[in-house]
C-alpha cells in the first residue's frame, strides 16, 4: 500500500529486472509509465490474454511489484482504454504525492 511520499516515489521508479512484466507478445515493461505506453500499442488479443474473466495479470503485477493495492483493485475489471486512463490518473496522483 502506498502511504508515504517515499512509497509514491518508489511506485514511480522502474522495477528491477527480475520483476519486469513480460507480455505474451514478447515486450517487457518495468514501470507504470511504461505500462501505459505499452498498453496504448497493445492489440486486443494480447490484452485479453492478460485480462479476462478469470485473471488480470496487470493488476496482480501492480499489486505485487509496486505495492499499489488501490490501483490494482481499481483496474481489475476494466477495459484496456479505461485501464490506461486509470493508470494515467494514478501516475499524476503519485507524482504530486512524491514531491
Amino acid at each position: 500500500m502506498i502511504r508515504t511520499k517515499e512509497d509514491a516515489k518508489r511506485a514511480l521508479e522502474p522495477c528491477d529486472y527480475n520483476n519486469e512484466f513480460y507480455m505474451c507478445d514478447g515486450r517487457r515493461v518495468n514501470s507504470l509509465a511504461n505500462l501505459v505506453k505499452a498498453l496504448r500499442h497493445t492489440k486486443a488479443d494480447v490484452y485479453s490474454y492478460h485480462v479476462n474473466e478469470s485473471k488480470n495479470d496487470f493488476s496482480m503485477w501492480i499489486n505485487d511489484v509496486f505495492k499499489d493495492s488501490k490501483l490494482a483493485r481499481s483496474i481489475y475489471k476494466l477495459s484496456k482504454t479505461n485501464t490506461i486512463k486509470k493508470i494515467s490518473l494514478r501516475l499524476r496522483e503519485l507524482k504530486k504525492r512524491s514531491k
